[in-house]
């Protein structure tokens, strides 16, 4: 045998693996991203309830007169703008773009999160 084709031969794992990462760069990563539907869906989920739980403070907020009513639609337009865009993050997750539904649902959790906290504090 040749000196080149015992070199291919001793680093033929190498070339396998550099194989599998250029496949699995192609395919959308799903070689590294196993976990990203389920966290996308987690994030999604989370989202969506604290959605439910910010309107339901927000009415709380309104009864307690804590909040006016000009101030209350203000925050429930925020909550339907959230809400299309857990709508988006779960159209992307169906539509098999774990990646982008991901970073949409993690950053629309924080912000309803952030949201939920603030109107909290009102009702106490």
């Amino acid at each position: 045998m040749s000196i080149q084709v015992r070199s291919l031969i001793k680093y033929q794992w190498l070339v396998a693996v550099l194989m599998m990462l250029a496949i699995s760069g192609l395919a959308g990563c799903q070689f590294f991203t196993t976990k990203a539907p389920q966290t996308a869906q987690g994030y999604i989920n989370e989202a969506n309830i604290l959605l439910n739980s910010t309107a339901q403070v927000i009415r709380d907020n309104v009864r307690a007169g804590t909040m006016t009513r000009v101030e209350a639609q203000k925050a429930l337009d925020k909550v339907k703008k959230y809400s299309k865009t857990v709508d988006e993050a779960s159209a992307l997750l169906i539509s098999g773009k774990e990646g982008e539904a991901f970073n949409k649902a993690k950053l629309v959790s924080g912000l309803v999160a952030a949201l939920h906290k603030e109107l909290s504090k009102r009702v106490q």
